[in-house]
């Protein structure tokens, strides 16, 4: 998996690349499906929060999958930047995360668009 960060004006735009549970594995570092590790999104996301850059809008158009713990870290990711001032918004989920977003409930708690132009406006 590869997670590139990306600043357009004052929003993160973190494109998250691969198959990936969001959560860690045994040995505390997130896997992807075939049990390698991969780059730690929430320790990405984390860094901005820390850096003040609260306004995150996470492309995920080539995630497929997302595990409980990855659902309760965008959860958590969403706290911690709205109680710094920003949002963290959800950017063209592919059409198997976003029906997972939807039975879940997510699409209640995330604003989600479909092109990074809106995404980013919308802040």
């Amino acid at each position: 998996m590869a997670i590139r960060v990306r600043h357009n004006g004052p929003v993160a735009v973190v494109e998250v690349q691969g198959d990936v549970t969001f959560g860690s594995g045994a040995l505390g570092r997130p896997l992807n499906l075939k049990g390698e590790a991969v780059d730690d999104v929430g320790a990405t996301i984390g860094r901005l929060l820390d850096d003040e850059r609260a306004m995150i809008l996470l492309d995920m158009h080539s995630v497929r999958f997302i595990d409980s713990a990855g659902i309760g870290e965008m959860v958590a990711f969403k706290k911690r930047a709205v109680e710094r001032g920003g949002d963290v918004k959800l950017l063209n989920p592919s059409e198997r995360v976003r029906q997972l977003i939807e039975i879940v409930r997510l699409n209640e708690i995330f604003e989600i668009f479909d092109d990074e132009e809106s995404g980013v406006g919308s802040f």
